[in-house]
């Protein structure tokens, strides 16, 4: 996982991957969105999550965490990994790596305005 920002009341992960299989990223790797499953496995509020696939980088997402106007985001705790449904294109070993990060918020740099 790369940066993490505290931005406009959500948080954006940055997360990195080495590669990208060939079958994968054809057609403009059409399918990368949803390469990833992000799981939040510990929190007081549950946020909603998206995943955003960058094009123009090599294997970048950036993972927004909405808490749903929440006046203070709670720290947390997240679980990246490969989606399961895209096992056929990685070996064993990509497919059981999982990053977990805890996130604490009030301890981020903010960018309000």
């Amino acid at each position: 996982m790369t940066g993490t920002v505290h931005l406009y009341g959500r948080i954006v992960q940055g997360v990195r991957l080495s590669y990208i299989p060939e079958a994968l990223a054809a057609n403009g790797c059409a399918e990368c969105y949803n390469l990833l499953w992000v799981r939040v496995i510990r929190s007081d509020i549950v946020p909603g999550v998206r995943i955003n696939y960058l094009p123009a980088t090599r294997f970048q997402f950036l993972v927004e965490l909405e808490f749903h106007g929440a006046f203070a985001i709670p720290s947390f705790t997240i679980a990246v990994q490969i989606n399961p449904q895209y096992a056929k294109y990685f070996n064993m070993k990509d497919m059981a790596q999982i990053q977990i990060k805890t996130i604490e918020p009030a301890l981020l740099a903010r960018r309000d305005s």
